[in-house]
């Protein structure tokens, strides 16, 4: 199962729009998500204790971000 999103993982996906992390991801890495462009929502859950730098850098279009308490 998968336990990080790691370094640059999804870099310049532009045709990804929604992404709901699994539950056990306890990290997610440097620029994992830059310049994902068409981008709108995220939802991250409660196992997540890291987020790298740029981890969302230039996702023009994301408007909506779920982070757990």
């Amino acid at each position: 199962s998968v336990i990080k999103i790691d370094f640059k993982a999804f870099y310049k996906c532009s045709s990804l729009t929604e992404v709901a992390i699994p539950n056990g991801v306890f990290e997610i890495e440097y620029g994992a998500f830059e310049e994902c462009s068409s981008l709108k929502y995220i939802s991250i859950p409660d196992s997540v204790t890291e987020i790298g730098k740029y981890a969302f850098y230039k996702c023009s279009s994301l408007t909506e971000v779920a982070i757990p308490n």
